[in-house]
């Protein structure tokens, strides 16, 4: 399937378009297949993004929409994760179809403008990309009930969220699970900033020698039960109610043999 492209969008994104409060889609954009059929369902998302964009939200309260937003986001934009990668893709929804709603969500008052990432970064910095790829990295598709509780709940902390979404975690999504599972317990109390920030360091420094994927999903909520432990233990070693020589493998992965 053919999505528009917005080919311009770093060199027609100036200041003046980013001090705007309330900036229009520029007349000098050059936009690659502007008629293809996923425009359709583009500007039927645009037109929520923009309702919200009209109400009266403190801005303090409107980074606790962007759980729901990326669900929704993700429901109605269907597509296949390559298309997803395209960065221009994205700069053409924040730059041509929801330019208001990023300057809503994102306008500095100090700096008095919005972040250019906030429009043309990279699908991760993007406005709308982060959120699609949150609810990507997030939802689960074989879920008996809400595919998205993962997606909301653990986006509850833009740290988190942005955490892994910049990291990747190797585009893993057992891991993301379990690290969602982990710091956003389904009626427990959420994990502190500094321990989950903590259990990704953790998990980064982990995958610089381990193949997640050559583990299974209940070995990766092991190894993420055991980081944790041993979070909150400080350095005493923690032990986990697993068979000796998975222990033994666990405890190498958490750098602990």
């Amino acid at each position: 399937m053919a999505i528009p492209l917005l080919e311009n969008g770093p060199s027609i994104v100036d200041a003046v378009f980013l001090s705007s409060q309330s900036p229009s889609p520029p007349s000098n954009a050059k936009v690659i297949n502007p008629n293809a059929d996923i425009v359709a369902a583009v500007d039927s998302v645009a037109a929520e993004f923009n309702k919200l964009a009209d109400k009266e939200i403190p801005d303090r309260e409107r980074p606790a929409t962007d759980a729901r937003m990326a669900e929704f986001l993700h429901r109605e934009l269907r597509m296949t994760l390559y298309e997803a990668s395209k960065h221009q893709f994205w700069h053409y929804v924040a730059v041509m179809k929801c330019p208001r709603y990023v300057a809503w969500r994102w306008f500095n008052v100090t700096m008095n403008s919005v972040p250019k990432r906030q429009f043309t970064g990279p699908w991760y910095r993007n406005a709308f990309g982060r959120l699609w790829w949150w609810a990507e990295y997030t939802h689960d598709p074989l879920a008996e009930g809400d595919r998205y509780s993962r997606t909301v709940r653990a986006g509850q902390s833009q740290e988190f969220m942005r955490n892994t979404i910049e990291n990747s975690l190797c585009g893993n999504r057992d891991l993301v699970k379990s690290l969602c599972d982990a710091a956003f317990p389904i009626g427990g109390p959420r994990m502190k900033d500094e321990v989950h920030r903590e259990m990704i360091k953790r998990i980064n420094a982990m995958l610089v020698t381990t193949a997640i994927d050559a583990l299974e999903s209940s070995e990766i909520d092991e190894v993420v039960k055991l980081i944790v432990k041993e979070i909150n233990l400080g350095t005493e070693a923690a032990t986990v109610q697993v068979a000796p020589r998975k222990r033994r493998f666990l405890g190498r992965l958490v750098g602990r043999e």
